[in-house]
């Protein structure tokens, strides 16, 4: 398999103030993490708010730069690309936003949002060529060719990101870092997006990072999942097998949370499990220590590291 993306020990740390005449915070946003993402798969990263998962999609973007580490886009660091290198990099990578209404200019029109990465690049440049190319890009998405001269404001959520996926293929790219695009979408939409990512997956061969809370358009869409807990990777491995058999405390609470369904005579009753223990303050060692169900006393203090085989890795001491 043909490696695209990949990070080494990436770390992003932030030093907000506490207060306006506080002392310096640290926090560790992303913290020593290590990826591959590969050639025509779904690469999924799971965890909750504040884990670090849209910290890490800014990173892959380069959108931000890293504290420590690399990101490495076929063989190269990102992060020392020259001019017309990250110009490359920008039209082979792209990216679709949790807020389809808030990543889409009010003033432009459809025709101009999804023309300006063409011009940009300048990979077209007659009015007759940008409009072929727009309408044929509506099309693939499911829009109609009188849709290119609305503005965004005209469009529902589900065909606001629509037209959100339509500026992704513009520029024909390998890979889209997908950063909880389904979110702010009803039930009924997010299964019509999902269907169309997987569909154009199929049709133009595309790689996918997708980020979600979500385990179970996890569960449905990637090929191989990645948990995180405040910046660090707890457990990963091909979807199935992680949700078929989960190892880390965390990723088996995550999987407890989702609402279950069990019957009682006629009447469907549904059923979720929470998190319910109680927290205090961390020590040197486990990150998740304060929270889990089940802890050693050695997790206090000692730091868990990934381990495995056969691409299933955990950091658990009890693995």
């Amino acid at each position: 398999m043909i490696c695209i993306l990949k990070t080494e020990g990436l770390k992003k740390y932030f030093y907000p103030r506490e207060g306006v005449f506080g002392k310096k915070a640290l926090i560790k946003a992303v913290d020593g993490v290590d990826i591959s993402v590969y050639k025509d798969s779904i690469f999924a990263v799971v965890g909750e708010s504040g884990s670090g998962k849209s910290t890490l999609a800014k990173l892959l973007l380069r959108l931000i730069e890293p504290t420590e580490g690399r990101v490495i886009y076929r063989g190269k660091n990102i992060s020392e690309l020259k001019k017309e290198e990250l110009k490359n990099f920008r039209k082979k990578v792209q990216v679709i936003f949790q807020d389809p209404f808030s990543s889409l200019n009010p003033r432009m029109t459809v025709f101009s949002i999804l023309s300006e990465p063409l011009k940009v690049h300048k990979v077209l440049t007659s009015k007759r060529q940008l409009r072929e190319r727009v309408m044929e890009l509506l099309d693939t998405v499911g829009l109609k060719t009188e849709h290119m001269d609305r503005y965004p404001h005209e469009f529902s959520g589900g065909q606001r990101q629509r037209i959100c996926i339509a500026r992704a293929l513009a520029l024909e790219p390998e890979l889209i870092i997908a950063d909880e695009p389904l979110s702010a979408l009803d039930v009924s939409i997010q299964a019509q997006i999902l269907n169309l990512l997987s569909e154009l997956r199929q049709t133009k061969g595309l790689s996918f990072v997708f980020i979600s809370h979500d385990l179970n358009l996890i569960h449905y869409f990637s090929d191989y999942v990645t948990v995180m807990y405040k910046g660090r990777i707890v457990e990963e491995g091909p979807s199935e097998v992680v949700f078929q058999r989960p190892l880390h405390p965390y990723t088996k609470t995550l999987l407890d949370a989702l609402p279950k369904l069990r019957t009682k005579g006629r009447t469907i009753i549904r059923k979720k499990r929470t998190l319910s223990y109680e927290r205090v303050e961390a020590g040197t060692g486990c990150s998740f220590y304060p929270r889990c169900p089940e802890p050693l006393e050695a997790c206090k203090e000692e730091e868990p590291h990934l381990k495995g085989a056969d691409d299933r890795r955990v950091a658990c001491l009890r693995v």
